[in-house]
């Protein structure tokens, strides 16, 4: 059987692959959230370095409730997302003199 890719350049393979992954992504559910979410959800809140690194993300209220708002990402869709993409519960404590919520997880654990 041939390659679905056969005759395609390399920017058009990797563009068909990612377009396979996004609809992947979009129409396939893990502990109740679609996969599309948790990854918009951990984007967030990665360390910007590697994504296997550990998170260390400071966020307010303010900003939480925006994204909720605007986007529908909350802390549990941020918390559910660490535990897909790094395989590790995140911990999540708040701040109330800063109105804010401290996010941090010990990273990808293999």
């Amino acid at each position: 059987m041939a390659s679905k890719y056969v005759g395609m350049t390399a920017d058009q393979m990797k563009r068909a692959i990612e377009a396979e992954e996004k609809a992947f992504e979009a129409t396939t559910w893990s502990d109740g959230y679609l996969i599309a979410d948790l990854r918009k959800s951990f984007e967030k809140v990665e360390n910007q370095e590697h994504w296997k690194n550990p998170v260390n993300f400071l966020v307010g209220s303010k900003v939480l409730e925006k994204w909720e708002k605007e986007e529908g990402i909350t802390l549990e869709a941020i918390e559910e997302g660490i535990t897909f993409y790094q395989g590790c519960v995140a911990k999540v404590k708040g701040l109330q003199a800063l109105n804010a919520i401290h996010i941090t997880s010990p990273g990808y654990i293999c």
